[in-house]
């Protein structure tokens, strides 16, 4: 099973948890990616994703997500098709950042993405792709039986 976790997934683990869902999340998200390390799960990252985590101005987040996204499988290179994709899912009303994750998953071949992201959640399950768009604490729920 390929999993991509977008930036937000891989920099939930290190946000202020003290509302219940943000830690929720952040232990699902630490369950999927020691499903990841023990082969049980491929993680999948790319060029945008890395990208986007070496925005991250605190130096020791920086540090911490990308050792996390180092964790991946399979790697995407940002390419012509993958632009072009991110450009049609603008057009459904998903933000740049967004749907060049989205575009770069979807060229993996991913079985599901991932996001702590509520409003991409709703906007990319209306679209309809090939993989499922999920909360990482649903999938940790239906998939492992975390319940």
């Amino acid at each position: 099973m390929k999993i991509y976790f977008d930036a937000c997934c891989l920099n939930r683990p290190f946000d202020a948890l003290y509302k219940g869902q943000a830690r929720l999340e952040a232990e699902a998200i630490s369950i999927l990616l020691e499903q990841c390390e023990s082969g049980n799960f491929e993680m999948v990252s790319g060029d945008f994703l890395r990208f986007e985590l070496s925005l991250i101005s605190d130096v020791v987040k920086r540090n911490a997500t990308l050792e996390l996204e180092s964790l991946h499988h399979h790697f995407i290179a940002l390419d012509d098709s993958i632009i072009e994709r991110g450009k049609d899912l603008e057009k459904e009303s998903i933000a740049q950042a967004d749907a060049l994750h989205l575009a770069t998953a979807e060229k993996a071949g991913v079985d599901f993405f991932l996001s702590t992201d509520y409003k991409l959640l709703k906007k990319a399950s209306d679209i309809g792709f090939s993989f499922k768009v999920m909360n990482p604490l649903n999938l940790a729920i239906r998939e492992l039986g975390y319940e």
